[in-house]
């Protein structure tokens, strides 16, 4: 229960930053808007990740999920309303963060399917 109210704690967060960040532009929006490049999302993004949402949409969501954990199967729901609620401009970025026994399998068939299109 403890894991799930932080869960849902960080996502509220989540949703009310976007919606402070969508009326007042900042410095660094207005940077990103002049084709200056953001330098935060090169650290965490993968090459050939698996994505949901545009390719050149305005904001990423970097998923770090244990692939042998049914706790990620929570958050699906609120991440996948979040780019129907917002079309065109969320993306989510999928990486996995092999925590728990048997990860590295769960993982491999993972990869196996975004290989063939299927994730």
């Amino acid at each position: 229960m403890l894991l799930i109210g932080i869960s849902l704690t960080i996502v509220v967060a989540f949703i009310a930053a976007v919606a402070i960040f969508q009326t007042e532009p900042t410095s660094q929006n207005k940077q990103a808007s002049a084709g200056i490049p953001n330098d935060n999302l090169t650290i965490v993004e993968r090459a050939n990740a698996p994505t949901k949402g545009p390719h050149d949409a305005k904001f990423t969501i970097v998923e770090f999920f244990n692939p042998a954990c049914e706790t990620g199967s929570i958050f699906y729901p609120l991440v996948n309303n979040l780019i129907k609620q917002y079309p065109g401009k969320v993306k989510v970025m999928m990486r996995d963060a092999r925590l728990h026994k048997g990860s590295d399998q769960v993982a491999k068939f993972l990869e196996a399917a975004h290989l063939q299109g299927q994730f």
